[in-house]
């Protein structure tokens, strides 16, 4: 039980160290984002490797020329060599392949942006178009139903107006008709 918890440990344990992030969306899709750019615009020899700072994070050359995140004791023999060379970054070597590629990074992101951007306004006036649509179509049906129930109400009103006037009508007539007989009682 143990070497299976063990291995289980391990393999998560690569899978995280391996610089790779998942993002699960739902059951049927998984997406892997792109190890982050460790890249520093500016770095320096401190005596043992290449160092740099990226977003406040301490970077070295790794193998290969790969920038790599600096390990604590790294971090550590850095801070040591950085007592003793406290205006380093004046002499800092610039990392101009990095510039460049970070500009044409820039550029590219904001290419994708601004046709991201105009593909959702395409989509959002589609959908506000056919909400405008279907808004109209419900109102105008909205309003044929309206105007069938007024005129039926209208109608129901008018028969009801029509019933009461015939009754109060026929209350008089019954009236006069009731004081005629009394008249000529009163005359007999």
């Amino acid at each position: 039980m143990k070497r299976l918890v063990v291995g289980i440990l391990s393999i998560g344990a690569l899978g995280f160290l391996s610089g790779c992030a998942v993002e699960h969306y739902d059951r049927e899709r998984v997406a892997v984002s792109e190890p982050e750019v460790l890249v520093p615009e500016y770095y320096v020899w401190d005596g043992a490797e290449y160092v740099g700072v990226v977003h406040g994070r301490y970077v070295y050359m790794g193998p290969g020329n790969v920038w790599r995140r600096a390990e604590p004791y790294r971090v550590e023999r850095f801070h040591e060599w950085e007592r003793y060379h406290p205006d380093w970054q004046r002499n800092a070597i610039r990392n101009e392949q990095h510039a460049i590629e970070n500009q044409q990074r820039n550029q590219e992101h904001a290419a994708e942006n601004q046709q991201r951007n105009l593909e959702h306004a395409a989509e959002n006036q589609q959908r506000n178009q056919e909400n405008a649509a279907e808004n109209k179509q419900r109102n105008q049906e909205q309003a044929a139903e309206n105007k069938q129930r007024n005129q039926e109400q209208a109608a129901a009103n008018q028969q009801r107006n029509q019933l009461h006037h015939q009754q109060k009508l026929q209350k008089q007539q019954e009236k006069k008709e009731e004081e005629q007989q009394r008249k000529e009682e009163q005359e007999k």
